[in-house]
């Protein structure tokens, strides 16, 4: 199974060391002043890390300052260093890429891009579930990667016009089908013939 970030827990132990709370940092509307931006800085470094860097390629630390302002956060080369060993501290695997100038990225260690195009294309295959149910899975699978490897998602081969299910109900059952094998129930299936 795939590592998963508790990003909440994360935001709340890096706030704790920069001494606010967790609720204060997101009163009323959210992080909006300069203020609370500084403090999810390493959040934004952390997204921008994963959006646009991957194997081959990281960002200089000019680029991670300009990305950082593009989101509204100042920031300086010290701090950026703070926040890079945060993210490792915290079990990220952030790589440092010996270019010049040096560059900085992580690596998604979840999925390689070609496990993310076989999941691609066997849900547009898959004719058990609805042409949006597809669209909305896909769509979910590319967050899995960076903008880069999206881009190469977007031109994997798929055929138009494959016959697709008509119920938005077949995950659902599916799930419900799940839950009886675990708790070792009995499962009745019931065919209705339609009429076209």
């Amino acid at each position: 199974m795939s590592r998963l970030w508790d990003m909440r827990g994360f935001l709340a132990a890096r706030l704790a060391i920069l001494g606010a709370s967790y609720p204060q940092a997101f009163a009323e509307g959210g992080a909006t002043s300069y203020n609370s931006k500084s403090k999810v800085k390493v959040l934004y470094l952390l997204k921008i890390l994963r959006e646009e860097t991957n194997a081959e390629h990281g960002l200089s630390m000019p680029q991670i300052i300009q990305r950082l302002a593009e989101h509204g956060v100042s920031a300086e080369r010290k701090s950026i260093y703070a926040d890079l060993d945060a993210l490792r501290e915290f079990g990220i695997d952030v790589h440092t890429y010996r270019t010049s100038p040096v560059e900085y990225g992580v690596v998604p260690d979840e999925f390689s891009l070609e496990e993310l195009m076989v999941m691609v294309d066997a849900v547009q295959s898959c004719r058990a579930i609805t042409q949006r149910q597809a669209d909305s899975l896909v769509r979910s699978i590319k967050r899995l990667t960076n903008k880069e490897d999206r881009e190469v998602l977007d031109r994997c081969i798929h055929v138009e016009g494959r016959i697709k299910s008509k119920s938005d109900s077949v995950l659902s059952t599916v799930d419900k089908i799940h839950d009886a094998i675990r708790s070792k129930s009995s499962v009745t299936l019931v065919y209705k013939r339609e009429l076209c």
